[in-house]
Order: structure tokens, then C-alpha cells, then sequence
């Protein structure tokens, strides 16, 4: 089946690289998306953590 398909592509060479480069393309920004939610999600998570457990609890109240 892949066999096929590349041999299909041949004669469209310069629009299978960019295909190809389009696909990769879209993979690492997702890749890119998602870790950086999952980092800002623990930065800010820790941050919560930090604020509500501070010793002086008078002084910073935060409601989320």
C-alpha cells in the first residue's frame, strides 16, 4: 500500500516533499502546543500552591 502511494507521488516529487513537510510541520506544533500547556498548567498550578500556602494568610487571599 505505501508502495503505492510513493510510487504514485513520483512524478509529483516537489509536492510530496512539501506534503511531507506540511504533515511534519503540523505534528511538532501540536507536539509544541501541547507541552507547552502542560508546562504553564504545572507552573501555575504550583504557583496556586505556593499562594494558599503561605504563612501569613491575611495578607494574600486568592480565589479562583
Amino acid at each position: 500500500m505505501i508502495f503505492l502511494f510513493v510510487c504514485l507521488l513520483l512524478p509529483y516529487k516537489k509536492k510530496a516533499i512539501n506534503l511531507c513537510k506540511l504533515t511534519l510541520y503540523t505534528v511538532t506544533l501540536t507536539k509544541f502546543a501541547y507541552f507547552s500547556i502542560s508546562f504553564l498548567v504545572e507552573i501555575l498550578g504550583s504557583l496556586m500552591y505556593t499562594i494558599m500556602s503561605s504563612p501569613s494568610r491575611e495578607s494574600v487571599v486568592v480565589k479562583i
